[in-house]
This record gives structure tokens, sequence and C-alpha cells, in this order.
């Protein structure tokens, strides 16, 4: 059932025209075939290994929380860190500094003269 939901997220995700963000719980760890679905689609903004596991939230042993931005090559990753939170819910937060690459189609607004 959740690769099937995964796959429809996916299907989606396929007919978006423009950048995406997309993040949350994703009820399964790496090197599954629902992470694949989108690691294959997205650049995954990567936490510390030392410190991925964001659930359950006071003793944290598994990864299944994850950020991925699309198009792979538009964005920069630039911090991604899992915050010691066990306050707002039963999984750790993570945290990601994410910039956006200028294309060509977006120009820098002109400076007022």
């Amino acid at each position: 059932f959740r690769f099937a939901q995964a796959s429809e997220v996916a299907n989606h995700l396929d007919g978006i025209s423009g950048p995406w963000i997309i993040a949350g719980d994703f009820n399964d760890e790496p090197r599954s075939r629902t992470l694949d679905l989108f690691q294959a689609r997205a650049r995954e903004a990567v936490k510390p290994t030392d410190h991925a596991f964001t659930f359950p939230s006071r003793e944290p042993v598994k990864e299944i929380d994850f950020i991925f931005v699309s198009p792979p090559y538009e964005w920069d990753v630039n911090t991604v860190r899992v915050v010691s939170d066990t306050m707002a819910s039963d999984h750790l937060p993570v945290l990601a500094e994410l910039e956006r690459q200028s294309t060509q189609s977006q120009s820098a607004p002109s400076p007022a003269c």
C-alpha cells in the first residue's frame, strides 16, 4: 500500500513543469523501492550520517523523514540537520537550507534608478 501511494505521488510530480519540494514522513527507510521513486526524480537533502534517524523522537532508530527537491540540478542543499526537539511530534524535524539556482528563464530584477 505504501509503494502504491508513493507511486501516485511520484506520477503527480512527473506532471509538474516547474520546481517542487516534497518533504515529510515517507514511512520507509533508505534503499527501499519507495525512496527509490523519489531519488530517481529529485535531489535528496541528505542528513548527516551520524544524525539521520528521525523516528521515534525520544529514541530515534529509523530514518523515515526526508526532503526532496526537483529539478535536482537547480538546487543547492546548503545545510541539513535533524533537530533534537521531541515536543512537537513523534518524529524529529528535519531542517534544510535550500537555495534555488538562477536559470536563464529567471532573471534578477533590474535595480531601480
